[in-house]
């Protein structure tokens, strides 16, 4: 009489392993991008609830292999950027709604070092 020691146990077939594999694979993606999900919103909530506001990009035009002309809005003002490889240069900055413009030529590092006009 066999006894339940003496059954041979009978490996999975092999499509039973490629389906656990595959069940495994789709919970570890889908934990991934909840993940992924969750992060995005909390960043999204942190530069809302952030002390500036973001930078909108109106216009952008390559002028050669590096360098750009770039036009945006930040706190209620739009600047004429041009930028190179090695620097980003204020070309010209207004008000939103007034019509007067103002050559300022003036590097993005004397513009952040405060010295403003």
């Amino acid at each position: 009489m066999s006894t339940p020691q003496d059954m041979p146990v009978e490996a999975p077939s092999f499509a039973a392993q490629l389906g656990g594999t595959a069940l495994a694979l789709l919970l570890v993606l889908a934990l991934a991008w909840l993940a992924l999900r969750g992060l995005k919103k909390l960043q999204q909530r942190a530069s809302a609830s952030g002390p500036g506001e973001p930078i909108v990009l109106l216009r952008s035009t390559s002028l050669g292999p590096r360098e750009r002309v770039v036009a945006v809005r930040y706190r209620g003002r739009e600047y004429l950027l041009g930028v190179t490889a090695a620097q980003v240069t204020v070309i010209d900055r207004h008000d939103d709604g007034h019509d007067d413009h103002h050559d300022h030529r003036r590097t993005a590092a004397a513009v952040d070092d405060g010295d403003r006009p």
